[in-house]
């Protein structure tokens, strides 16, 4: 359908308006949503998405095996891995914002490396508290209750 309602095609000339109009619209979400990113992520996931305290989010290993629906839920409902510090942000952000964040992680896909510590670069490569580098066992072997 075209913008008089028809069925007709566009003519060249409007179609490439309403192409260059579209391709605006996404460029300007896109950069709508890295400052919404950069307001609420780049604390944890690096300004770059780089990781630090959360993982590295512009990565190929986290965008390659997360799809949107996963993100989203992650930012909505925190992190649910073990040891995991992420908050909930579905109380704080609209859905729009997340949607928005959304768009952004994943236009971050094409150019993502594969990073070396996609877990965080402050992390120790992750897991358990007891198995990061950071972690400082103790010398006795005994756990406090």
């Amino acid at each position: 359908m075209n913008a008089g309602g028809g069925n007709a095609p566009l003519p060249a000339r409007e179609g490439q308006r309403l192409a260059l109009a579209q391709e605006t619209l996404r460029t300007d979400a896109v950069g709508d949503a890295a400052v919404t990113y950069v307001e609420y992520c780049t604390t944890c996931h690096g300004a770059a998405g780089s990781g630090g305290i959360g993982p590295a989010i512009n990565s190929q290993q986290f965008l390659s095996r997360k799809n949107d629906a996963a993100i989203t839920q992650t930012i909505i409902a925190g992190g649910t891995r073990p040891g995991s510090a992420m908050p909930a942000f579905g109380d704080r952000l609209t859905s729009v914002e997340i949607n928005a964040i959304v768009t952004y992680i994943r236009s971050l896909q094409a150019t993502a490396p594969n990073v070396a510590n996609p877990r965080g670069t402050q992390q120790g490569g992750g897991g358990p508290p007891w198995m990061r580098a950071t972690a400082t066992p103790d010398p006795n072997g005994a756990t406090a209750p």
